[in-house]
């Protein structure tokens, strides 16, 4: 009897065809029935390999524009499955070969490159799902296409793959050999803009100088209530300009210019893409993007969740049929059943239904599965999915907004109260949002009902003194966004989400960056190391640091897949554009490469860093004219880094011994800054 032999991407989701396709038989490396076998794929079974590519790194032979063929990945267990699907292919009774792996196309590609490396002459069609529940499978299995609609998509995956590895090997090359080290500077299309990303906001973090400026607060009478006023007038940077203001305000009378009692809706957030619930899950969790993919995988593979590789925010149009099971499996959740309880339309009550809005995959949501036995990040990660899904369901917040503003000799003050009239959307647990708006957080008082032109007259100031801050380094939160958005800069208009990366590989990008050694992570927060800030400073084409280039790509690849580019077009333009690059780093010797300076500390004249310089511990602002310096020998003795540190940040260093005095003869003293910020010694007692 002849039998379609499906191709899944693993296991597991192998199992979940088997399941909804019947009762079968466990083989090694496969499943059989009467009417199927369903094999799987281990990620990439089969990889390009450049055709003649020389084992010596040598720069004379760059640029590398070799052809490519199809080998089979360097695993013993991926061979071993090779092998397997080699064997079903070749099978008689197989009439045609069922293209099952993830509706994308990285899944496309996975599939092709195995189909082309077996030698398949059998029709194949394309199973093309979101979901992996048994009516998920059936619905898809009832509409299978010719794989040959998909072929755009094939060529699409198939440039980029060819185009990673020709920018890659090349410049990678490129650079390594040019420097004379034994030091491997790994450049990728997308890894190294990710990194000049981390790089550009530690280098603003180096070169922020904090400045001084005051708050001042107004304690407010009306005849109506009192309430306190903030200053709103441009930032007072002087004390003598505070001052001035306090002179010509204080014990004031005024008129109110504004008065503002509003109703704000706030409507719930649509439900996650993948890179939304990666931030969500570092800034709540402090996760990884990786750990968040992991668990979001396994949920998928559970049949919990829907499909979680996606970069669409809404859902098609042909799922509203299938809420109301969703919200039913969802009431048998301790924590979040009564919540679905009290939902008796299964109706959007915002625009979360958007066709237009989807490529392959809709928004993150869960399936109709009642979710039994979850425990652990598992269990975190699916009620937070959960909520976002019910959210969608439930009327927006109302908030009541107050805002006062007055004039005092010509000075402008400002209040704010904002209080929740209905929770909305925001009675579900896990869907009040964060904010960082300073404006909020004095937004608790209760400010009285004026109208313009009432009398005020302030009673009493308070000031502060507080003082400018640094940029805030990146968190996997923040570097998600920054990736995601980042082609939007480039002026290049590409629909969809297409940043650095997509939303299945940004948590493999960071991590490979945290692999090569070339950021390293601090709490939540990204910091590169010397070696990521030194690639960034070699790189001679500033394509390569931008996502101009990623933007630029992505807009010819959709053009591939809409038959729009031609295959050959895309592989030509990006051979020149490595030609380029070659060119580019030819230019670079170990001569001209700035050699990246350690921070010691902070300067305590000016803010900037102190770095070490060939006879002294330095301010890097010494070109603005900061004098301040750590000489490397005082009085004949050697001062350590260990020693200058001390001094840069307790204002002292550890008792030294081996001092020479003039005069002959050794003593020990402490080296310590005195009121001038200069170097002195100190001596105990």
């Amino acid at each position: 009897m002849d039998k379609s032999l499906i191709i899944a991407e693993k296991p597991s989701v192998a199992m979940n065809y088997a399941e909804a396709l019947g009762s079968f038989t466990r083989k090694d490396g496969f499943l059989e029935n009467e009417e199927f076998i369903v094999t799987w794929a281990l990620g990439h079974l089969v990889e390009i390999q450049g055709i003649g590519v020389p084992e010596k790194w040598n720069y004379a032979d760059l640029p590398l524009l070799v052809d490519f063929r199809l080998t089979a990945a360097h695993n013993p267990g991926k061979s071993k499955q090779l092998n397997v699907i080699r064997s079903l292919v070749q099978r008689r009774d197989i009439k045609e070969v069922i293209i099952g792996t993830d509706a994308g196309r990285e899944g496309e590609l996975i599939a092709r490159y195995i189909l082309s490396y077996t030698n398949n002459s059998k029709p194949v069609k394309r199973l093309w799902i979101s979901s992996q529940t048994p009516a998920a499978v059936m619905e898809g299995m009832n509409n299978l296409k010719p794989a040959v609609i998909y072929d755009h998509l094939y060529a699409a995956a198939r440039c980029r793959n060819m185009a990673d590895w020709y920018v890659g090997i090349n410049a990678t090359r490129a650079y390594t050999t040019r420097l004379h080290t034994n030091e491997l500077f790994s450049v990728g299309r997308v890894q190294t803009p990710t990194l000049s990303l981390i790089v550009s906001r530690e280098r603003e973090i180096e070169n922020f100088k904090p400045e001084p400026y005051y708050v001042l607060s107004a304690n407010t009478e009306s005849g109506k209530g009192s309430f306190i006023a903030k200053y709103a007038g441009e930032q007072i940077r002087e004390k003598s300009e505070l001052l001035k203001i306090i002179r010509e305000v204080e014990g004031g009378k005024g008129k109110v210019t504004l008065f503002e009692n509003r109703q704000i809706k706030q409507n719930p957030p649509l439900p996650p893409d993948l890179t939304e619930l990666q931030k969500q899950c570092n800034t709540r969790f402090g996760w990884t993007a990786a750990q968040t993919l992991l668990l979001a995988q396994e949920l998928y593979e559970k049949r919990l969740i829907s499909y979680p590789r996606t970069n669409s925010r809404y859902l098609s149009s042909d799922l509203e049929p299938t809420f109301m099971s969703r919200i039913q499996a969802i009431k048998h959740m301790e924590r979040y059943g009564p919540f679905a309880d009290r939902i008796k339309s299964a109706r959007p009550t915002i625009k979360a239904i958007d066709d237009s809005k989807i490529d392959d995959h809709y928004a993150i949501i869960p399936l109709d599965t009642v979710p039994n036995k979850l425990s652990g990040d598992l269990l975190t990660l699916y009620e937070l999915i959960t909520a976002y899904f019910l959210a969608i369901f439930y009327p927006p917040a109302v908030f009541r907004e107050r805002r006062i503003e007055y004039e005092i000799n010509g000075h402008k003050f400002k209040a704010l109260s904002k209080f929740a009239e209905q929770p909305g959307y925001r009675e579900i647990p896990g869907m009040v949002s964060r904010t960082e708006d300073p404006e909020e957080e004095e937004a608790e008082q209760s400010l009285p009902e004026l109208k313009k032109g009432d009398d005020v007259k302030i009673s009493a100031l308070e000031f502060s003194e507080k003082t400018t801050q640094a940029p805030k380094r990146y968190t996997e939160a923040t570097i998600l966004h920054a990736m995601k958005t980042a082609s939007k800069k480039s002026g290049i208009d590409v629909p969809g989400d297409w940043g650095l990366g997509t939303a299945a590989t940004r948590a493999a990008i960071l991590e490979t960056l945290k692999k090569r050694g070339y950021i390293t992570a601090k709490g939540k927060a990204l910091m590169p190391t010397a070696k990521g800030k030194r690639i960034i400073d070699i790189l001679k084409t500033e394509g390569l640091k931008s996502a101009d280039l990623t933007a630029a790509w992505e807009d010819k690849l959709i053009g591939v897949e809409k038959g729009e580019v031609g295959f050959n077009q895309f592989i030509e333009e990006i051979k020149d554009y490595v030609t380029a690059i070659v060119a580019d780093a030819g230019s670079v010797t170990i001569d001209n490469i700035p050699e990246e300076k350690k921070e010691l500390g902070k300067c305590p004249l000016c803010g900037a860093s102190v770095t070490e310089t060939k006879k002294a511990y330095s301010c890097s602002a010494w070109k603005e004219g900061c004098k301040f310096a750590i000489w490397k020998e005082i009085a004949g003795k050697s001062i350590s880094e260990t020693q200058a540190k001390k001094i840069l940040a307790k204002g002292r260093s550890d008792k030294i011994k081996g001092f020479k005095a003039k005069r002959g003869g050794n003593f020990e003293a402490f080296l310590a800054l005195n009121q001038d910020m200069k170097i002195v010694f100190e001596f105990e007692d």
